[in-house]
């Protein structure tokens, strides 16, 4: 009886040694230490008896060894996420400088009346080329800045009124043509970084304008509620997909518009207004129909609350 069961120790610790080499051998092999592999194998040869006891402490070993593998390759990964950011920010600022020059000079010639029409109308598209450009620029930035932890975000208390209208004539300004109404707004203050929570609404009401290429009124309202104010962009576009919402604030994500494809964007700049409202303690939600337009609305802290909170 002692003799089987000696047998069956020896036998289930051969099968523990023969697991133990096993992952030992990948784990080095996948840490491209060869050296320390043949070593191992060797002096696993040289032993003809292995104690029970050793098993468990083996296991540990090896349980440590596993852990570290994975450890390294994802401080590899964020190394290597580190790098393009940089990469990524160092390249959106060089390209802030030719940019500036694009813009400016393309809005002189545009709106200046002794340039003759056909030379303004050239200026026109360069000045809205540079323009889209300088857009996709900025979103790169923010978002490095995001996946870096390098976006400020400069709490004030700031006026909803002023933030809106600031919001609709940058809009404007960038020519667009649609209605823009700004209808039924309390004006209170409220919290956030004031130059991004305008971005934030800029890139709404733009949207509103981008897909709506029918035309049609944006109607931009607010109102005092319990969780604080609430903003929203209606428009009396082509509306958005139902199984498409969930995913409406994912980075690169584009809607599916069939009939539409020709309307550009990166899918980057609900994904940047979504991380901005975040850490300004702020939210976004969408409701959408297709045929009859979207409506995205936006909530803020008030900064009245905030004193009273902080009384």
């Amino acid at each position: 009886m002692t003799s089987s069961i000696v047998g069956l120790l020896r036998h289930r610790a051969r099968r523990d040694l023969l697991l133990l080499v096993g992952a030992t051998l990948v784990t080095y092999a996948l840490s491209v230490r060869l050296d320390a592999f043949e070593l191992l194998v060797e002096g696993l040869e040289s032993h003809e008896h292995i104690e029970i006891d050793e098993i468990p402490l083996a296991l540990l070993v090896l349980s440590l060894g596993l852990a570290w593998f994975p450890m390294r390759r994802a401080a590899e990964a964020r190394a290597a996420a580190r790098v393009k950011g940089e990469f990524v920010a160092l390249v959106c600022h060089e390209l802030r400088t030719p940019l500036t020059g694009m813009l400016g000079f393309s809005h002189l010639l545009a709106e200046d009346e002794s340039t003759p029409e056909t030379q303004r109308t050239w200026a026109s598209h360069i000045l809205a080329a540079a323009r889209r450009l300088t857009r996709i620029v900025d979103d790169l930035l923010d978002v490095s800045g995001i996946d870096g932890g390098r976006l400020e975000i400069e709490e004030v208390a700031v006026g909803s009124a002023e933030l809106l209208a600031e919001a609709i004539e940058s809009v404007r300004v960038d020519g667009s043509h649609h209605a823009i109404e700004l209808v039924a707004v309390d004006d209170v203050a409220v919290m956030g970084d004031r130059n991004r929570l305008v971005q934030v609404f800029h890139n709404l009401i733009e949207n509103a304008v981008k897909y709506s290429p029918d035309g049609g009124t944006v109607r931009v309202s607010s109102e005092v509620q319990a969780d604080g104010l609430r903003v929203c962009i209606a428009d009396e576009g082509m509306g958005i997909p139902r199984d498409a919402l969930p995913k409406l604030f994912d980075r690169f994500y584009r809607a599916p518009l069939p009939g539409h494809e020709n309307i550009r964007g990166t899918g980057l700049g609900l994904y940047v207004v979504d991380e901005l409202l975040r850490r300004m303690g702020g939210q976004v939600d969408v409701e959408s129909t297709v045929g009859h337009g979207t409506t995205f609305a936006v909530t803020l802290r008030l900064a009245e609350r905030r004193r009273q909170q902080a009384a």
